[in-house]
């Protein structure tokens, strides 16, 4: 994972109640995760981006699904998904608010250069 999408995943993961943090493509690649195994962050990561389509699909950016013990907090861009999954007492609200501009930078990234 590179130094600065990992800084971008402990920024997440250093709130109350974020048990872990994903970034995936949206056909559910997972590109990094932090505080997850890699089991858990490939199961996060494809509900994250089942989600973001269906977000995208009805014009939303960001959302939240309830899982066993919390929800997954996503938030959706034109290639990748940001991902966190807390727990059941966290503001969800807040934490998807959290990661909408964090999508925005991840894609500069990613994003070809244009002209």
């Amino acid at each position: 994972m590179t130094p600065p999408l990992e800084e971008l995943l402990e920024g997440v993961v250093a709130r109350p109640g974020v048990v872990g943090a994903v970034v995936a493509t949206l056909d559910g690649l997972v590109m990094g995760s932090l505080a997850m195994v890699d089991e858990d962050a490939d199961a996060v990561g494809a509900v994250a981006s089942l989600l973001a389509r269906s977000l995208r699909s009805s014009g939303e950016s960001s959302g939240m699904l309830a899982v066993s013990g919390g929800r997954v907090c996503v938030a959706a861009g034109e290639m990748l998904v940001v991902a966190a999954l807390v727990e059941d007492e966290v503001d969800g609200q807040e934490v998807t608010a959290m990661l909408e501009p964090l999508v925005v930078e991840m894609e500069g990234w990613v994003r070809p250069p244009e002209g």
